[in-house]
């Protein structure tokens, strides 16, 4: 794993520390990825996030998600994964957390459509 001031750090089943990725509603239980969610389900997860002088990017991977993240007590924004609805401005693939904000919790919900619900990769990288 790469630390995101060299790039890219990638959270997967098996690939990634045991303290980085929680499931909020179990406190210090480990997220195996893929998470495969139903239509409509819905999973928060904490993230540890590393030091960063100029922020960070964190992009999700997977099928038929929505993410919503918080950090700092604010909501950082929502990433579409698969089929969504039309956006403009910015990147719509991506939540952008400010410097110095430590913690980061994500709201996972599966969406109808043509494939089954999964959050496969959450890729950390930084935002410079």
């Amino acid at each position: 794993m790469k630390n995101p001031g060299d790039g890219l750090d990638v959270l997967r089943a098996g690939r990634r520390p045991a303290d980085r990725l929680r499931h909020r509603s179990r406190p210090g239980q480990e997220v195996l990825l893929p998470l495969a969610l139903a239509p409509g389900e819905e999973a928060w997860l904490d993230v540890d996030l590393p030091p960063s002088h100029d922020g960070l990017l964190l992009r999700p991977d997977g099928t038929q998600i929505r993410v919503t993240g918080w950090a700092g007590g604010e909501c950082v924004g929502r990433v579409w994964v698969g089929d969504r609805p039309d956006f403009s401005g910015g990147d719509a693939n991506v939540l952008w957390i400010p410097p110095g904000w430590s913690g980061l919790t994500l709201l996972v919900r599966g969406a109808a459509g043509p494939e089954v619900p999964e959050l496969r990769v959450l890729r950390l990288e930084s935002s410079d």
